[in-house]
C-alpha cells in the first residue's frame, strides 16, 4: 500500500491584533498511520502535542495551544487523522503595513533531505511507494492583498516526481508541495540528476507570504500593542511595589 500523508495548515489572521490562529490537519494511511499509531502508544498525545509546539514556537515565536490535540483512528479504513489549533501572538514579519508570514513544508523536507555530499558510489535508499502533500492556507480578511504572483515548478526524475504550486483563490492564498516516489532506491548513475533535484527542491521548502493590510488595521493593531506594552509596564511596577510592601 501507498504510505500517503496530506498535511493543511491553514493560518487566520486577526484584523485588530498581530496575532493570527493556526489549524493544522494530517491526515495518514498505510505504513505511515502505522507509525503514527505505534508512536502515540509508546508517547501518548500530550508528548506529541509538546513535541509540535515547540515546533511552532520555533518558527512563530510566542504561540499557546487552543484545544489539546485530537486523533480520529479509522482502522478499518486504515486512516488516522491528527488536528491541532494553535493561537500565534505575532508570526509576522515585516513593516505596519506590509508583513509577511513565513511558511515551510516540513513534511516534505524530511523525505528531501540534501544528502552530505553531492557525489557516492552506492544506492540512495528511497521511501516508496509514497504520496506526500502538504498545504498551506492563508486566509485573508477584507481589505488585505497578497503582493505575491502565482508560481507553479514541476521536478521529476526517475525515482520522484515534485510539485510546487502557489496561487490565490477568493481569499485564501494557497502553497501546495506533493511528492510523490516511483522507486526505491536511486542508483550511482543516476545520483548526480537526482541530487540537482533535491537542491532545487530544498530551495522552494521555505516560502514568505507577503501581504499588505489596510492602514485601518495597522493603526488599531499597533495602538493594541502599545496599550498591552503600558499595561505590562504598570502590572511590573505594581507587582515590585507589593514586594516593597511585604
Amino acid at each position: 500500500a501507498t504510505d500517503k500523508m496530506r498535511v493543511t495548515e491553514h493560518i487566520l489572521p486577526s484584523t485588530a491584533t498581530p496575532s493570527a490562529r493556526l489549524s493544522v490537519e494530517t491526515e495518514l494511511e498505510g505504513s505511515a498511520a502505522d507509525r503514527m499509531r505505534r508512536r502515540l502508544k509508546l508517547e501518548g498525545p500530550e508528548a506529541l502535542q509538546r513535541i509540535y509546539l515547540d515546533f511552532y514556537r520555533k518558527r512563530y515565536g510566542d504561540v499557546d495551544p487552543e484545544t489539546a490535540l485530537s486523533v480520529d483512528d479509522d482502522e478499518e479504513k486504515d486512516k488516522l487523522r491528527i488536528s491541532e489549533r494553535y493561537l500565534m501572538k505575532n508570526p509576522w514579519i515585516g513593516s505596519a503595513t506590509q508583513k509577511a508570514v513565513e511558511v515551510y513544508a516540513d513534511a516534505i523536507a524530511s523525505e528531501l533531505a540534501l544528502p552530505k555530499t553531492a557525489k557516492r558510489r552506492a544506492p540512495l535508499a528511497i521511501a516508496y511507494p509514497s504520496d506526500v502533500e502538504q498545504r498551506v492556507e492563508l486566509e485573508l480578511p477584507a481589505g488585505w492583498h497578497w503582493l505575491g504572483q502565482p508560481q507553479q515548478r514541476k521536478l521529476e526524475d526517475a525515482a520522484v516526481t515534485f510539485e510546487f504550486d502557489t496561487r490565490q483563490t477568493n481569499r485564501t492564498v494557497s502553497v501546495i508541495q506533493q511528492l510523490r516516489t516511483r522507486q526505491s532506491v536511486v542508483g550511482p548513475e543516476d545520483y548526480p540528476k537526482h541530487f540537482s533535484l533535491l537542491r532545487d527542491a530544498n530551495e522552494l521548502f521555505s516560502r514568505r507570504l507577503l501581504v499588505e493590510i489596510p492602514a485601518r488595521d495597522a493603526e488599531y493593531q499597533r495602538d493594541k500593542r502599545l496599550q498591552d506594552l503600558m499595561r505590562n509596564i504598570l502590572d511590573d511596577k505594581h507587582g515590585k511595589s507589593e514586594q516593597k510592601n511585604d
